[in-house]
């Protein structure tokens, strides 16, 4: 991507886990299992929770119906094969994600520069999305900002969730939903991620793509989708405060 075109970027999208917030997938996603299995354990065996819970992950993971949110997917799957009702399921998720979610946030590292970039970014008037995978309820994807030390409420304009989104990456339409809320012409969109199916597919609907030299998930896809730019958080950094700022300011 030459100087000009990047200085042409008017919005970024920025994923969370493995990006703006450091994660160990392998030990997140078993210490997360266990906390889950141990909150449905009056009700499922571990065998019979998993089987239900990883099945219905699998069927919000293909959700294509686009006039129902993601989170119609998972209940509706969870409740055929587990027999609980859809509130019962909802309530009893929600209140996990509430009380016992929060023990997670050992597994996660603070990345140094993600406030940093978040602020650069507001100073020169950028358009700033949290283009996370709406697979949590928003109580819990709440809880990841805050652990990337971040804003929820003021550093983006848009965050998906499980209860707000019709499509979940890879698929294009979850990037074009995007486009469609910030009302920026994709090739003036930088989205920043590191994997390069899920987060280099916004390139299927003209975004800009930046990956990431860390936690890189997917590299099979390096050559099959657009990859624009490569390289550190760090290195982003530099190239953002070296942007025209929108005053003219050079």
């Amino acid at each position: 991507m030459s100087t000009d075109d990047f200085n042409n970027i008017e919005c970024f999208f920025f994923d969370l886990d493995g990006t703006l917030l450091n994660i160990s997938d392998q030990i997140f996603e078993q210490e997360y299992t266990k906390l889950l299995v141990n909150h449905f354990i009056d009700v499922f065996t571990p065998g019979e929770f998993l089987d239900y819970f990883m099945t219905s992950v699998e069927a919000l993971m293909k959700h294509n119906d686009y006039e129902n949110y993601v989170i119609e997917s998972f209940l509706s799957k969870f409740s055929e094969l587990s027999g609980m009702g859809r509130d019962d399921a909802w309530n009893r998720l929600h209140e996990f994600y509430s009380n016992n979610f929060g023990q997670l946030q050992k597994y996660v590292i603070e990345s140094p520069v993600s406030k940093s970039l978040i602020k650069s970014l507001e100073s020169r008037g950028k358009k700033i999305v949290l283009a996370t995978n709406p697979v949590f309820p928003e109580i819990a994807t709440r809880q990841r900002v805050k652990w990337a030390n971040l804003d929820y409420e003021n550093d983006f304009i848009f965050i998906p969730h499980i209860s707000n989104s019709n499509a979940v990456k890879p698929d294009p339409q979850y990037y074009q939903n995007l486009l469609d809320i910030v009302n920026v012409p994709a090739e003036k969109i930088l989205m920043v991620g590191n994997d390069f199916l899920y987060d280099g597919s916004a390139s299927l609907v003209g975004i800009k793509t930046w990956i990431i030299d860390n936690n890189r998930s997917h590299l099979e896809y390096k050559d099959k989708l657009q990859i624009d730019y490569e390289g550190s958080l760090e290195d982003l950094l530099i190239r953002i405060n070296s942007m025209d700022k929108l005053t003219g300011e050079s």
